[in-house]
């Protein structure tokens, strides 16, 4: 059976990620990702991607996709910046909690990009990034250099090949599989990257799951308590929210005025529904509403702005990535 990895080059489309002069974040994160996926694939490895194109995904929808992609290893692709241009540098792994085979890979990542000549700051805990959060197998996110240091992004640029192959070779490790076809990377591959196509693949995946209970991971069972489904003509979907009432007409609800506090917005409504399920379950009152052609996922309804503030903050705080409206 062979080992799967779900490989996420970091934001895309209207997300930017971190941007230094001309340079975007989300750019060099797509072009790493498709070579370190390219050479993946050239050494027998299942790779299945978030995006091989520039559009945006929420990173909460990322999550989703890495889920059900029923992937071994999920890797998140991104570049670093510092509050000042210049002060940060070097190479750092993110994972949600620095223990197990997430670690393990991390940490063989993080050597293999060191012996490259880019230094390497170690392995940070984050508990607050969906992608680390919401993934139910092992993950990591790797910061591949400061995007807003001039002597990172010239490192980035000259030594691209051998950063792909290192962060490659760090996953191979891990897994205990020899790289046998590094040498047969193309002299063509760079910083401008490979147009691929989505090469998404169901083959049955080796079970390595992460070490850690995480109670935080999403549950997929078909008798899920709050499951229901989202009909896109019914334009809300009502759930007992704080300081929230609608009235239905012709599947319709009508909504006053009130502070709600936005989760996610996706155009698949299972996606919706899933996140729905986990807010629920998590105890929050969430619901749907539908417009323009947009599933958006909203908790609470509220009269007073504070309290809607109160639980933005309170879902920020469990990973949330949120923004309040009317």
């Amino acid at each position: 059976m062979a080992f799967r990895v779900f490989i996420d080059p970091g934001h895309g489309g209207t997300d930017p990620g971190a941007v230094y002069n001309s340079r975007q974040e989300k750019d060099d994160n797509l072009n790493l990702a498709l070579t370190v996926g390219r050479i993946l694939e050239d050494n027998g490895i299942d790779v299945v991607y978030s995006r091989t194109e520039d559009f945006y995904d929420s990173p909460y929808e990322k999550a989703l996709k890495g889920n059900e992609s029923e992937a071994d290893l999920f890797l998140s692709f991104h570049r670093n910046a510092a509050n000042m241009p210049g002060r940060g540098t070097g190479a750092d792994m993110l994972v949600y909690s620095d223990t197990g085979f997430a670690s393990e890979v991390a940490g063989n990542i993080g050597k293999e990009i060191e012996k490259t000549g880019l230094s390497y700051n170690g392995i940070t805990e984050r508990h607050n990034l969906a992608v680390l959060r919401r993934t139910k197998m092992p993950a990591v996110l790797i910061e591949a250099g400061f995007l807003d240091n001039e002597n990172d992004n010239q490192f980035f640029d000259e030594n691209f090949s051998e950063l792909a192959e290192a962060i490659a070779r760090g996953v191979m490790e891990s897994i205990g599989q020899d790289m046998y076809d590094i040498n047969n990377t193309p002299d063509s591959m760079d910083s401008n990257g490979m147009n691929r196509s989505d090469s998404m693949n169901y083959s049955d995946s080796m079970d390595r799951s992460n070490s850690m209970d995480r109670s935080n991971s999403l549950d997929r069972s078909d008798n899920m308590r709050f499951s229901r489904n989202i009909n896109a003509a019914a334009g809300m979907y009502p759930y007992e929210s704080i300081s929230y009432e609608a009235t239905a007409s012709n599947g319709m609800c009508q909504c006053p005025k009130l502070y709600r506090v936005q989760v996610g917005a996706f155009t698949n409504p299972m996606f919706a529904t899933q996140l729905l399920n986990q807010l629920l379950l998590e105890g929050y009152p969430a619901f749907v509403v539908y417009s323009d052609g947009l599933y958006r996922v909203q908790v609470g309804a509220f009269n007073q702005l504070d309290n809607a503030v109160r639980m933005e903050q309170r879902l920020r705080k469990q990973g949330y990535q949120t923004y309040i409206t009317t």
